[in-house]
């Protein structure tokens, strides 16, 4: 490998290390700053305090009950992941290609219907109250099976695509299981919209949530410290979490790949069968839960609107789609340029997957627990209230960063196999498979960034800066004030139907199309 290679390929990933550093580390840094300032308040500018009372006062609070109300949130989720997702995957594969890609064609609502703001408020006006704490629970559990079922087995089918028989996939499943209950937990601990929507107003901590008392203390209580205490915690937890999954992925020497389609090995007769029952079973199951889970938004998304509920404001598509493709078009490029300077140019040779390292640190890192941090910069500039204000202030995209690093790794190790064996191959060729995984992740996180709640709530507050989601919940919280429920609820303005209809049509094409091709191998290439 030549240094000029080598030198392009760290070069590419400075930019992603510095947005890194600008939007995730130093926000990190400062909030575990602010959490010993035991002075530290909103109002005024009082001298700062440094002690350890603010963690003493968010325990002594409730914090840690609601620790273990976000494990509880995560107990479906990882039984969904650990359990159920992997059975369906290894049964649709034993039962052949018409079932494996049937089961993929059921799990396209699900990774479309991505809209936690109209979902979540959906759900509970079908109750026709507010949800209770057992409700929020049953509001997030139904609302994500379908979701958290579908993204797993994906991964579990990759690494059953085409392997080789000679080699076991257990240490590949454990890893993908492992990544996945890793993913969970992340996500159950940060989980503002479905306790947000489910259960509006103060409350007590010892009955919320992590992040709703994180965002009770710094924005309803003008306690910053004390919040920031709570996001610490969060973070270690976090960081600990990213740290092992980042070890794991580069000690097993994971990669994706997109190997050329061929023949397979016939399956016995009575394991295809078999198969296809169990997939039958599991999918449908899997299937009619989902729609059952949806079903309120679905009818309210395609039913007529009520005129209850006055004219939709001017700009809430703007404010909700714009921003984030502002933010989105940043992050996806610094993020590309990355993956591909460490997974394709390989800077460090065999070893440069450890380049993810101070990346994967903060793997689950996502914006709730640094968003006193960002808040208190966005005042500084003065751009809350604004348009520039909603843009979302990450501009990385670590997860994306990690799948793309190993699909350009995996895409490379495929041509040096090929030409081991004295047989020509373009990079061209190699790299063409990796563009739509590009394309895929970059209409993931825009939708992701569309659909957030709580930077929208912070930052633009502003009648003429609301997106559609934040818009949604004001006009719940309208309706309950005024003790009417009206059908035909607007859910459109967080994700129209139009648009859901397309991502059904995106999502079954790259289903059937790209990722059925998909493959993930962990330990020596023998490709």
């Amino acid at each position: 490998m030549s240094r000029g290679r080598s030198l392009v390929g760290a070069l590419l990933v400075v930019p992603a290390l510095a947005m890194l550093v600008g939007s995730v580390v130093l926000p990190a840094f400062d909030t575990v700053v602010t959490s010993f300032d035991e002075n530290s308040r909103w109002i005024g500018d009082p001298e700062p305090v440094y002690g350890f009372g603010n963690y003493g006062d968010i325990f002594r609070l409730g914090f840690g009950g609601s620790l273990l109300n976000g494990l509880r949130l995560a107990a479906v989720p990882l039984l969904l992941v650990v359990v159920v997702a992997p059975v369906l995957a290894v049964a649709a594969q034993a039962g052949g290609t018409v079932v494996r890609r049937l089961v993929r064609v059921a799990l396209v609502l699900p990774l479309a219907a991505y809209a936690p703001v109209a979902v979540a408020i959906a759900g509970q006006w079908d109750a026709g109250r507010p949800a209770d704490a057992r409700g929020e629970l049953a509001l997030y559990w139904w609302s994500t099976l379908g979701l958290f079922t579908a993204l797993a087995v994906l991964g579990y089918l990759a690494v059953l695509r085409r392997r080789d028989p000679t080699r076991s996939p257990v240490p590949a499943l454990l890893l993908v299981a492992g990544v996945g209950a890793a993913a969970v937990l992340a996500v159950a601990f940060q989980e503002f919209t479905y306790t947000y929507v489910g259960a509006p107003g103060p409350g007590g901590p010892r009955k919320a949530y992590p992040m709703q008392v994180i965002y009770r203390f710094a924005f309803l209580y003008a306690r910053p410290g004390v919040s920031a205490a709570g996001s610490t915690v969060l973070l270690v937890l976090f960081v600990l979490l990213g740290l092992l999954v980042t070890v794991a992925l580069v000690v097993s020497r994971a990669r994706l790949a997109v190997p050329p389609s061929g023949p397979v090995g016939p399956t016995p007769k009575a394991l295809r069968i078999g198969g296809a029952v169990v997939a039958g079973v599991v999918g449908v199951t899997v299937l009619v839960l989902t729609v059952v889970g949806l079903w309120p938004w679905l009818a309210d998304l395609f039913g007529p609107r009520s005129d209850a509920y006055g004219q939709v404001p001017s700009g809430v598509g703007v404010s909700t789609w714009v921003p984030s493709l502002i933010s989105t078009l940043v992050a996806m490029a610094v993020t590309v340029l990355a993956a591909y300077g460490i997974g394709w140019l390989r800077p460090l040779g065999r070893h440069s997957e450890w380049l993810l390292l101070p990346f994967g640190l903060f793997l689950f890192v996502g914006l709730g627990p640094v968003s006193v941090s960002h808040f208190e910069r966005a005042r500084r500039w003065e751009v809350l209230d604004s348009f520039l204000g909603l843009v979302p202030p990450t501009f990385v995209v670590v997860p994306v960063l990690f799948l793309l690093t190993l699909l350009f790794a995996g895409q490379a190790a495929r041509g040096e196999a090929v030409l081991g064996r004295g047989r020509p191959v373009r990079s061209a060729t190699l790299l063409l498979p990796v563009l739509p995984m590009v394309g895929v992740a970059f209409l993931a996180t825009w939708l992701f960034r569309a659909q957030d709640l709580l930077w929208p709530m912070l930052a633009g507050p502003d009648p003429q800066h609301r997106t559609g989601p934040l818009y949604l919940v004001e006009l719940t919280a309208r309706a309950v004030y005024a003790r009417r429920i009206d059908d035909g609820f607007p859910v459109g303005l967080a994700l129209p139907a139009v648009v859901f209809v397309a991502l059904l049509l995106i999502v079954a094409t790259v289903q059937m199309l790209y990722l059925d091709r998909v493959a993930l191998r962990t330990g020596p290439d023998t490709d």
